[in-house]
């Protein structure tokens, strides 16, 4: 079994080292084209880049700065998300009370509201808080209402011919069955947030990596664009590998693709 599963993993690996020699390949042939590192700077630039910015410590101050404000929205998303998720999940009532105001705001993406919340709030940690917060809310609360409301009839049939009291019916049966969906919720949120994250960073902050690329274009100095851009999507990739394996261990039970977009 070991060696079963070693060898998938050095498969995978070996598909991500092809695709990424493919895109710098690729990459380096359009800065070759070019002929103007103003506009596409080749891999080696770029890997320079980066080193400077390691080396001053500059990269971990703004990766720092992003991913707090990226947490700390996300944290608040996933607590009221779940919160109200079970509520309008569990009550017909408050689903039909709540429903029509929240289709109001669903559909306006967060970057909609930095204008207002940059008089409001100001530049700062405030406005790409907010931002991620509004744009991981959505997904966690109907993955989470969805998760709920599809739950199987015969586990709460069984449960309450146990006389199972509701709080354990709803932190034994309920959620246990709608963890995978929370689960998923969480990690398109997680997604959503991170390019979130970068958009309030670029208009309403003064660091963080979303205020990196803004002010690495007002400079022209496109090997730092771009590595800050590099650095983006890498860690991008890796929050989601670390929510992947957290679906997988916290519900292991389930393998299907659940996703419901907010």
């Amino acid at each position: 079994m070991e060696s079963v599963n070693g060898m998938a993993l050095l498969r995978n690996v070996g598909v991500v080292l092809r695709t990424w020699l493919i895109v710098v390949i690729l990459w380096w042939i359009a800065a070759k084209i070019t002929a103007n590192s103003l506009i596409v700077p080749t891999p080696w630039q770029v890997l320079k880049a980066i080193s400077q910015m390691i080396g001053n410590g500059e990269i971990f101050r703004n990766i720092w700065t992003s991913l707090s404000r990226l947490l700390t929205g996300f944290a608040i998303a996933s607590v009221l998300g779940v919160s109200l998720g079970f509520m309008m999940g569990l009550s017909a009532k408050i689903r039909s009370f709540l429903e029509n105001t929240i289709e109001i705001f669903r559909p306006i993406a967060g970057i909609a509201w930095i204008p207002l919340l940059l008089v409001l709030v100001g530049i700062g940690t405030a406005l790409p808080v907010m931002i991620v917060f509004y744009g991981c809310f959505f997904p966690i609360l109907f993955n989470t209402i969805m998760g709920v409301r599809t739950v199987d009839p015969v586990l709460m049939r069984a449960a309450a011919s146990m006389c199972v009291s509701k709080r354990h019916l709803i932190s034994q049966v309920v959620a246990y069955s709608a963890l995978p969906y929370i689960l998923t919720g969480m990690r398109t949120a997680l997604g959503l947030g991170w390019m979130s994250i970068v958009a309030g960073e670029m208009f309403g902050s003064s660091a963080g990596l979303g205020y990196a690329v803004a002010h690495y274009q007002d400079l022209l100095q496109t090997s730092k664009l771009f590595a800050a851009i590099l650095v983006i999507g890498l860690l991008g990739l890796m929050m989601d590998a670390l929510m992947r394996y957290v679906q997988k261990r916290l519900a292991p039970w389930d393998n299907r693709d659940r996703s419901v977009s907010g």
